[in-house]
């Protein structure tokens, strides 16, 4: 029941807050324009992925994981924000951003243990397909 309600305050909290930054973000010019490298075709706002984040450092404390491997989600997760709020910003090369996620994601593969949870695969074989499936 405790994950329930942490799991429906973290998205209230989330849909709050992005609700509120697409407000602001004519105000403080964080709007993309449509690009070749874009799917939209109409301006955007750029940046609020970071809420995501925020939310997500709020309710860590919250969760019943062992605060040893905190340290191994907020990396993860922090890679995976300041650089894509970086690339909203500077429109960072395919390379760079494929190069933190797969570092991302070997992080939650080999410090939080989630290569074996389903098949008996050996290593490195079920760590690599691990991280291929994050990414």
């Amino acid at each position: 029941m405790q994950n329930a309600i942490l799991a429906l305050t973290s998205f209230g909290a989330t849909l709050g807050f992005l609700g509120l930054y697409l407000v602001l973000a004519p105000k403080i010019g964080a709007i993309a324009a449509p690009t070749g490298r874009g799917s939209h075709s109409t301006p955007v706002a750029t940046g609020g992925g970071i809420i995501f984040f925020l939310v997500f450092l709020c309710a860590l404390p919250f969760t019943a994981t062992a605060a040893s491997s905190h340290w191994a989600y907020v990396a993860a997760a922090a890679l995976l924000a300041v650089v894509g709020w970086l690339d909203d910003i500077f429109q960072l090369p395919l390379t760079l951003r494929l190069f933190v996620q797969v570092a991302a994601a070997a992080i939650a593969v080999v410090f939080l243990g989630g290569y074996n949870f389903l098949l008996p695969i050996p290593e490195p074989v079920g760590s690599t397909l691990s991280i291929i499936a994050i990414v």
